[in-house]
């Protein structure tokens, strides 16, 4: 009696995954056009991302600019200004200042990125962080005094900041280089 070598039987989709000598492999020209089509992709998403975060403080902008021009105190002009300053400086961050790369740990960027970028990219988000902050502690004094339409417009600018910020950081740009890295060499026929 003559023993058979027997494959288990394994489902479709346990197969694809399991087994790669059934992959079909790429060709040079192939990969080029597969991370070109990711690049685009992902330059398009980023490109359509950052402009409807934009619109979300541009829009927020709006409720401060009766209060100037119907304020009854100087606080309310005082919180209005430095509030659409802290919108304006998240447009600013949102549009022209650049992302660290995914491959680049953003928390210890090196000197020579630091320097690459510039001192006001550098330093107008903790500015802007900052002017959040005593916003925000302006809208905690006034909701201990029961102000809260004050409250909540010095709420805003941190939140859509905030918003924003996190938003940014998933907007990171595909790393183009490490795909290239990845490619195989294989020749087609």
């Amino acid at each position: 009696m003559a023993a058979r070598l027997r494959k288990t039987f394994r489902y479709p989709a346990d197969n694809a995954g399991s087994d790669d000598s059934d992959r079909e492999e790429l060709d040079e020209q192939e990969q080029e056009t597969i991370i070109e089509d990711l690049a685009k992709r992902d330059l398009d998403n980023t490109i359509f991302y950052r402009r409807a975060f934009v619109a979300l403080p541009a829009i927020a902008a709006l409720a401060y600019i009766p209060v100037l021009f119907s304020a009854d105190a100087f606080r309310h002009v005082l919180l209005a200004l430095l509030s659409l300053t802290a919108l304006a400086g998240t447009v600013y961050i949102m549009l022209y200042v650049p992302s660290a790369p995914a491959a680049v740990d953003s928390s210890r960027l090196s000197a020579a990125m630091i320097d690459s970028r510039g001192p006001l990219d550098v330093a107008l988000p903790w500015l802007n962080a900052a002017l959040s902050a005593v916003l925000a502690l302006t809208g905690v004094l006034a909701w201990r005094r029961d102000l809260f339409n004050e409250a909540w417009r010095a709420f805003l600018p941190g939140a859509i900041f905030l918003v924003t910020m996190y938003a940014r950081s998933q907007l990171v740009p595909l790393d183009v280089a490490s795909l290239e890295r990845l490619k195989y060499n294989y020749k087609g026929a």
